[in-house]
């Protein structure tokens, strides 16, 4: 209302100026109020479409009941694209944003209900763009096909592989930078194509149960128990090898285990609880174990923490006595076990925990860790 006002203002001012009502004047005087239009549009520089009242914070805003925003789609990325600039790869069906460098997937905060997901029953598959979260199955061989790298810039695989056998893939950049073309047994990988590479994303793994498309962490879980039996002191030691995890050069490891302890005598003498792998005396590392008998907390050793200054160190083991006073024979203890530590070295570390005998030589039949403990972790 106000524009329209100053707009006529003008026109009269010009018109009066000119002291005459010429087709030339008038004219002069039409070119005059547009370019002021113009310079109002270009000050504001918001645009509502469906709305006459565009949010403040934004330069353009859509309103729809029943309509989306549908944005350019092509097969093909455009040439010389600007940072940020996003469009729809109606062949890779997905929408793709240039980041300065690559053609990134917009993925991320999406519902994994919208991914496809498939499962793997033959023992050889070639992906294609329509693919997402791959899940493999128990055949004791399988081999994945990736499409080119340089015909998918930008797409992510999902690949979970919950079987207990290796399974083979085309050659892909791992976390360590190096190439391989296995699948490790009870693992998961995400990885996506920089235009030349298949690579594995840093720090960002696919959940073993498949439900999850792209996560900053990954899960172990075990799938059998573990039993050491007899549980003779000092020489019983028993490995959680299924909870492994390779920790690459210069890497940081932070992980949460809850394992389910079992004995089948009550009031087992202390545990030895044992860290492996890493080089104690100079990496950097920290942990805590919680554990809770049937029906309370007790005082004193139900939370310990480890370093390598208040625990045994030995510079390649780490350990603890850990009163575990389990209280009823075959009942399930569960245990709540946080570890952060960074690999200082050179080469890939296989990060292992396990428990050992008790030094005063008492025999207990067995101590087991129970079939779905876990680990969830993050390297980064």
């Amino acid at each position: 209302m106000y524009l329209d006002a100053l707009v006529w203002f003008l026109f009269e001012v010009i018109v009066t100026q000119l002291n005459l009502f010429s087709m030339k004047s008038i004219r002069l005087g039409l070119k005059l109020c547009i370019v002021i239009l113009t310079l109002s549009f270009t000050s504001y520089a918001q645009v509502g479409i469906g709305t006459t009242t565009p949010d403040a914070s934004a330069v353009l805003e859509l309103n729809a009941t029943n309509k989306g925003f549908l944005p350019p789609r092509m097969t093909a990325y455009p040439s010389s694209p600007a940072i940020g600039l996003t469009i729809y790869r109606t062949d890779l069906n997905g929408y793709y944003t240039w980041n300065g460098t690559a053609w990134t997937q917009n993925v991320f905060g999406t519902s994994s209900s919208t991914l496809a997901s498939a499962t793997i029953t033959a023992s050889t598959y070639t992906l294609t763009p329509s693919d997402n979260i791959i899940n493999l199955s128990t055949l004791s061989s399988q081999t994945l096909t990736l499409p080119s790298a340089s015909t998918a810039t930008g797409k992510v695989f999902w690949i979970v592989n919950t079987s207990t056998t290796t399974k083979n893939i085309s050659s892909y950049i791992n976390l360590n930078n190096s190439s391989t073309t296995k699948i490790s047994a009870q693992s998961s990988i995400a990885i996506v194509s920089d235009g030349t590479n298949w690579k594995q994303f840093e720090g960002s793994e696919s959940d073993n149960s498949g439900g999850a498309q792209v996560v900053n962490h990954a899960v172990k879980t075990m799938y059998n128990d573990q039993y050491h039996t007899p549980w003779q002191a000092p020489w019983g030691v028993l490995s959680l090898t299924e909870l492994n995890i390779d920790v690459p050069a210069g890497k940081a490891l932070h992980a949460e285990y809850i394992l389910y302890g079992q004995t089948t005598d009550a009031n087992i003498p202390p545990t030895w609880f044992k860290f492996s792998g890493p080089t104690f005396a100079t990496d950097y590392f920290w942990a805590q174990l919680s554990f809770k008998n049937a029906t309370s907390y007790d005082t004193g050793e139900e939370i310990i923490q480890f370093n390598s200054y208040n625990n045994e160190n030995n510079g390649t083991v780490l350990a603890s006595q850990v009163d575990t006073e389990f209280p009823t024979a075959n009942a399930v203890h569960p245990m709540l076990l946080k570890v952060n530590y960074r690999n200082k070295g050179t080469s890939t570390v296989t990060f292992n925990v396990s428990f050992a005998g008790d030094r005063s030589g008492i025999t207990v039949s067995s101590l087991g860790i129970l079939a779905y403990s876990n680990v969830i972790y993050s390297i980064y």
